[in-house]
């Protein structure tokens, strides 16, 4: 039997995530208002082509995530074409 609550989906960040990701992936470490800010800069930088972000959803639930900038700031990554 396929039922949908056994199924998890990887989607992309959208624009309604913004707020739901950085309440369930915030840390006593860091002020809610910068992981807000942080994950705002993630959905803009998705939108340009900078960023790839993507979540993991389980029963409408995020249960992880995924980002990948396409160009490093690193320079060995830079030098090698490594994103």
């Amino acid at each position: 039997m396929n039922n949908y609550q056994d199924q998890i989906f990887l989607r992309n960040l959208q624009e309604v995530d913004v707020e739901k990701i950085a309440q369930t992936f915030s840390f006593p470490w860091s002020p809610f208002e910068a992981t807000i800010t942080y994950w705002r800069q993630c959905f803009n930088e998705h939108q340009q082509f900078i960023r790839i972000v993507c979540i993991l959803e389980k029963n409408h639930e995020f249960i992880g995530y995924g980002s990948l900038l396409r160009s490093s700031d690193y320079p060995y990554f830079k030098a090698a074409h490594i994103p």
